[in-house]
């Protein structure tokens, strides 16, 4: 008895995709990168001038401003995949309203491929997709992980 539940219950089990373990991988290396720098030397003095101002304009009181920077950040790292990269950084902002934009332009660069970022599963519309579990990117983690 024991083993067939053993059985059933590694049988259920998904393997996550390509594209989806490039993202833990990433993600843990930004982690790391952050973690290194920030012993070292202020992180802001690191971060490129013009992603600098990206940040700048999503920590602005006004939030058309916040709106417009998100809507341009996500064009220029849709444009410059590399770019991408300070995403991770963004998401580790002491303003929560940063590392919340940023978390959310990365989880819309990566969209789930099986539900293409609805959450829905394609075969039943009452359960959520077995990918992502629901929340429509690859991207599982937030600023709050």
């Amino acid at each position: 008895m024991i083993t067939l539940v053993l059985t059933a219950a590694l049988f259920t089990q998904t393997i996550p995709n390509v594209e989806q373990i490039d993202l833990y991988f990433v993600g843990s290396q930004e982690q790391f990168a952050w973690e290194v720098a920030q012993n070292k030397r202020s992180p802001n003095k690191m971060i490129p001038k013009h992603m600098a101002g990206f940040f700048l304009e999503l920590a602005c009181n006004e939030w058309r401003v916040r709106d417009n920077a998100s809507k341009e950040l996500y064009k220029y790292c849709r444009a410059n995949p590399i770019e991408e990269r300070w995403l991770f950084w963004g998401r580790h902002s002491t303003d929560m309203e940063v590392a919340y934009r940023c978390d959310k332009i990365i989880s819309r660069l990566h969209p789930c491929d099986s539900c293409t970022g609805d959450g829905i599963s394609r075969s039943n519309s009452f359960y959520e997709c077995w990918q992502c579990k629901g929340l429509g990117t690859l991207w599982g983690l937030h600023p709050w992980d």
